[in-house]
């Protein structure tokens, strides 16, 4: 694996503040995306075109964390009875067997909104979370458990998410309320942009 220019240094209790991107929309590298898992240490990782501030929550309580910018808890369903559900507060994605039982756990970003899942019942499932503080669109792999992916940079603050099934698109609502299509699958890339409609004004 390449070396990228990054600096790490461990911290006893940090809490993820931000993410910054330069330039056009790229998608986290292999050492981005080893950054995502960090737990517990503070990560810079500067790619071309991109920079990506990360902090691990470390020993700090759920309850002591900022808000959630969405839904505290969001559930997609999966084939097979499984489920994955986003904790918005614990910025965290768990994937759920069909009693229940915690099978995988992921970090969702720095302030996740909202989770959908497409799975056509042969592993690997895709699911995506909209992280709206960090204006990005994560990607997690479903197999047995589950991984984080890949991290796409979308400017404007990502919020709703939804499938154009018959074309198979992913299509994200920005909070700019322009919307972007993306193919479905395990790395999506920007299609398109809908300028958002203009508000009708009430009769």
């Amino acid at each position: 694996m390449r070396s990228p220019l990054a600096t790490v240094a461990t911290a006893p209790k940090m809490t993820i503040r931000e993410t910054a991107a330069l330039g056009r929309d790229v998608a986290a590298s292999g050492w981005e995306a080893a950054a995502m898992r960090l737990s517990g240490r503070l990560a810079m990782v500067v790619g071309v075109g991109a920079a990506l501030v990360l902090a691990g929550c470390g020993s700090a309580r759920v309850d002591q964390l900022p808000p959630p910018l969405g839904p505290a808890r969001e559930v997609a369903a999966l084939t097979g009875g499984r489920s994955v559900v986003l904790l918005g507060r614990a910025r965290v994605l768990e994937l759920r067997d069909a009693r229940g039982g915690l099978r995988g756990r992921a970090p969702a970003g720095v302030g996740p909104t909202h989770v959908a899942c497409l799975d056509r019942g042969v592993a690997p499932a895709w699911c995506y979370v909209t992280d709206t503080r960090g204006n990005a669109l994560v990607v997690f792999a479903v197999r047995d458990g589950i991984a984080p992916r890949r991290r796409l940079y979308l400017p404007g603050g990502p919020d709703g998410i939804s499938f154009d099934h018959a074309r198979r698109r992913l299509l994200v609502t920005l909070r700019t309320r322009e919307v972007v299509e993306l193919p479905a699958h395990g790395r999506p890339h920007v299609l398109r942009r809908r300028p958002p409609r203009p508000r009708t004004a009430p009769p």
